[in-house]
């Protein structure tokens, strides 16, 4: 029953142009390739992602105190 959702994420992916469904006559299983505009979307999200955690080590290494056996968070 899921496959048949309406405005699931693979028919959004699809209408967004970012894969394809390729007919490989394997019967019910459908296979998806991606396209340039797909791979240019994970390539931005995964640069703003390495952004964040980036930020977020940073924020780690600036406001984290190890005192032995427990961790305490220091904001300045």
């Amino acid at each position: 029953m899921r496959g048949n959702a309406k405005g699931g994420a693979i028919n959004t992916l699809q209408k967004r142009n970012w894969i394809i469904h390729i007919d490989v006559g394997n019967g019910r299983r459908k296979e998806y390739i991606i396209t340039e505009t797909g791979k240019n979307i994970v390539s931005k999200e995964k640069k703003r992602l390495k952004t964040l955690i980036d930020i977020a080590e940073e924020i780690f290494k600036k406001h984290m105190t190890n005192i032995p056996g427990e961790m305490i968070i220091v904001w300045t």
